[in-house]
């Protein structure tokens, strides 16, 4: 079995560091599984740059930049995920306000008492999620769909874990986004995974009605300088 994780080591500074300065997850390996409260008693800048994941930390990906601290994604990444960000936002208008979508890393706690998860997008229901009073950049509530875009950096099994506790936690569907590959792959609970490609459509199924995308169009070609 894999290593899980005991215990993150006390932070050495009184005030934020520089984001590379949080422990690295070699760091975090114990012979136990960390409680939540545990993972709740250590400060906003650690907590900001790891998941808790059936007890087990993993940092999120990809890692800051070692010079500035500055989290930096390839640009067929930013590409991916604003594309699939447009997709969704035009069916959300079509929903007349339904559903909302929304994206950038954003903080998801799929129920009062979980870790808070940095998901790429996610769409909710309306009224189906409310702000933590505790800690305002999370939203407690438990998407319709879920959606991870792959960077180079990603730890195959680390999103293996991600996706299982979306899936768990009662997410319609899962998917994952493979800008490399060009490919996305849909995850439901009871079912065989989907991978689609080129002209086939990605659609929302039961989980975001009347949604479908052609795949190919969520890759679009960068027209970088000669």
């Amino acid at each position: 079995m894999p290593p899980t994780v005991s215990a993150i080591p006390p932070p050495t500074h009184s005030t934020e560091p520089a984001a590379y300065d949080a422990p690295a997850a070699e760091d975090l390996r114990g012979g136990e599984r960390m409680t939540l409260e545990a993972f709740f008693a250590y400060p906003d800048w650690v907590r900001d740059q790891f998941d808790l994941l059936q007890g087990e930390v993993v940092r999120r990906n990809p890692p800051p930049d070692q010079e500035t601290g500055l989290t930096v994604r390839n640009p067929y990444h930013c590409a991916a995920q604003t594309m699939v960000v447009n997709e969704l936002c035009n069916w959300t208008k079509r929903t007349q306000r339904t559903y909302v979508t929304l994206s950038g890393e954003i903080g998801v706690k799929l129920s009062e008492d979980a870790s808070g998860l940095g998901v790429d997008v996610v769409v909710f229901a309306a009224g189906s999620f409310r702000q933590d009073p505790t800690d305002k950049r999370y939203l407690i509530g438990v998407p319709v769909v879920a959606v991870e875009v792959l960077s180079f950096s990603d730890v195959l099994g680390d999103v293996a874990k991600k996706r299982k506790t979306y899936l768990e936690g009662g997410v319609r569907q899962v998917w994952s986004v493979d800008p490399d590959e060009e490919t996305v792959v849909v995850y439901e609970g009871g079912r065989r995974p989907r991978l689609l490609a080129g002209e086939d459509t990605l659609d929302g199924g039961e989980a975001l009605p009347g949604f479908s995308v052609t795949v190919a169009d969520l890759f679009p070609a960068l027209p970088f300088a000669d």
